[in-house]
């Protein structure tokens, strides 16, 4: 009986993607703060998208199905078996990946201890507040065209790269609209200082709604009736040398952050302030509809 639900159940599958591969039609990008995401048909986490991967959405490719649909009902008896042993495929990887864990490609980042993030003077909990924060705060100004807010949360290369994304959407008479964040999952994987620099590298997982709308409010890509679920590497950085006096909550001596996050002189941990983070780099690892 098992097994006749499980044929019953791979034979639906086959016709559903069968029908796919004859109706399959791309679907426009979305843009997202420095066209980040992507939306296209399948319901698996694109692995291939980061914010510097292109500079505008019109990259040349046309999406018309006209040549798509060009090869269709040719005759060929040999097409038929091709998708069949494609389907099969697909199934018996589908099988598979079920049986491992993983609503997400992404979940091996993990958490970096309590101890490591104290010495640089970083509590985990407001770090990840503030990197939620900043983000939600960085979409709302790309949508908003609100370029002095983005400034105060980006590093200066990544400022003119959304400045110029802006700048192309304004001459569009588009708007990327982005709403209703909901927080999934943050996770701080990396802590490293170079050159006076602190550099902490972030997961973040969010629902939200994505789309383009023209200056009718008509939508052009993506879509208003479902969030995209989307995963991002984000890479926040503050100067340990920006030429502000930091002192000792304890003792009150005048001291520079080290790498130990600890007064010189009476031992007590010093935490950074985390407003003085900026977002230096994002990436989107994983993305799917809702």
């Amino acid at each position: 009986m098992k097994t006749n639900k499980k044929f019953l159940i791979y034979l639906l599958v086959a016709g559903v993607l069968s029908l796919s591969v004859f109706a399959y039609r791309p679907i426009r990008p979305i843009a997202d703060s420095g066209w980040d995401s992507s939306y296209d048909s399948s319901s698996s986490w694109d692995s291939s998208s980061s914010w510097d991967s292109s500079s505008s959405w019109d990259s040349g490719s046309s999406w018309s199905s006209s040549s798509s649909s060009s090869s269709r009902g040719d005759g060929n008896p040999f097409v038929g078996l091709i998708i069949f042993l494609i389907i099969i495929i697909i199934i018996i990887a589908i099988t598979r990946n079920s049986k491992s864990s993983g609503s997400s490609n992404f979940s091996s980042y993990v958490d970096i201890s309590d101890e490591i993030l104290a010495k640089y003077g970083i509590d985990k909990e407001a770090f990840k507040k503030m990197v939620y924060e900043k983000y939600v705060k960085i979409q709302n100004d790309w949508t908003n065209f609100n370029y002095d807010g983005l400034q105060q949360n980006l590093t200066d290369e990544l400022y003119n790269t959304y400045l110029m994304q802006l700048d192309a959407l304004k001459l569009k008479k588009q708007k990327n609209m982005m709403s209703d964040f909901d927080l999934i999952n943050c996770k701080i994987y990396g802590v490293t200082e170079e050159n006076g620099m602190l550099n902490v590298k972030t997961y973040l997982r969010v629902t939200m709604y994505d789309y383009v709308v023209d200056d009718k409010g008509t939508v052009l890509r993506g879509t208003d009736k479902r969030k995209i679920d989307i995963e991002y590497t984000i890479t926040f950085v503050k100067s340990l040398k920006s030429g502000k006096d930091t002192y000792c909550p304890n003792c009150g001596a005048k001291m520079e952050m080290n790498a130990s996050g600890k007064c010189p002189y009476c031992g007590s941990t010093v935490v950074i302030d985390a407003k003085d983070f900026v977002m230096s780099k994002k990436t989107c690892v994983g993305q799917r509809m809702r």
